[in-house]
Parts: C-alpha cells; structure tokens; sequence
C-alpha cells in the first residue's frame, strides 16, 4: 500500500488571530515530506511514550522517494 496524506497547514498573523487551516496540494506534500514525516514521529513519539511501547511503525518511517 502507497503512502496516502490527509495534510493541512496551519499559519496565523498576528499570534492572537485565528489559523489558516487548508488542505496542501500535492506539490506542497511533496516539498514539505521532511517536514510531515519529522511531525508524524513526533506525534507518534508522543503517543508510543503514553502507551509504553514504541514498536509502532510510524515511527521508522522515511518520506517517500
């Protein structure tokens, strides 16, 4: 099974307003890989911490190529 990303960014100026929140595009996805993949480990970092177990496979994961 291929990868498959349910992405959105989040940006907000000035720090009191509220975030943007849209679905990237594809060519984003693909720019910003690095970026989602380092977020998914460190959510499931988190998630593997709470539940005492870190044999999840998303936290190995690489971006695709």
């Amino acid at each position: 099974m291929g990868w498959m990303w349910c992405t959105v960014a989040v940006s907000a100026t000035p720090a009191d307003a509220c975030p943007e929140i849209r679905l990237l595009t594809p060519r984003e996805v693909i720019e910003r890989a690095d970026e989602l993949v380092g977020l998914q480990r460190a959510a499931y970092r988190i998630e593997a911490d709470l539940i005492g177990d870190d044999r999840i496979p998303q936290l190995s994961a690489a971006a695709p190529d």
